[in-house]
C-alpha cells in the first residue's frame, strides 16, 4: 500500500510537470495569435496609409499633365508611378494575405494547446482525486 502512495506520488508529480509544460505551450501560442492580430491590423493600416499615398502622387500626377503639352518622358515617368503604385498596392494586398495565413495557422494551434492542456489538467485531477479517495 505504501508502494502504491508512493507511485501516485512520482504520478502525480510527472502529471503536474506535463501539466506545466501545456499551459506554456498554451501561453506561447496566446502570444503568438496576439501578435498574428496586430500584425493584420499593422497590414491594413499600412495599405490603407499606401492607398492614401498613392491616390495623392495619382492626383499631383494628373494635374501636372492636364492643360499642357506633355513630353514623352512625362507620360513616361506617369506610367512608371502607375505600375509602381500598383505593384505596392499588390505586395500590401499579399502581405494581409499571408498575415491572415499566420493568424490562421496560431489559432489552430492555439486550439490544439488548449486541448492539451485540458486533457494534462484532466489527468492530474485523476491523480489528485485517486490520492485523496484512494484509501491511503
Amino acid at each position: 500500500m505504501n508502494e502504491q502512495f508512493k507511485t501516485l506520488l512520482q504520478l502525480k508529480h510527472i502529471r503536474k510537470l506535463r501539466t506545466d509544460a501545456a499551459q506554456r505551450v498554451f501561453k506561447q501560442s496566446v502570444l503568438k495569435v496576439n501578435e498574428a492580430e496586430k500584425a493584420v491590423r499593422d497590414e491594413y493600416l499600412n495599405k490603407s496609409n499606401l492607398e492614401s499615398l498613392v491616390a495623392t502622387e495619382q492626383k499631383q500626377a494628373m494635374s501636372a499633365l492636364k492643360g499642357q503639352l506633355v513630353g514623352i518622358d512625362q507620360v513616361i515617368a506617369f506610367n512608371k508611378l502607375k505600375y509602381r503604385d500598383n505593384k505596392r498596392l499588390r505586395d500590401a494586398a499579399h502581405a494581409i494575405d499571408d498575415a491572415l495565413q499566420d493568424l490562421d495557422a496560431s489559432t489552430d494551434n492555439m486550439e490544439q494547446a488548449k486541448v492539451s492542456l485540458s486533457a494534462a489538467e484532466k489527468r492530474l485531477i485523476c491523480v489528485d482525486e485517486t490520492l485523496k479517495h484512494g484509501g491511503f
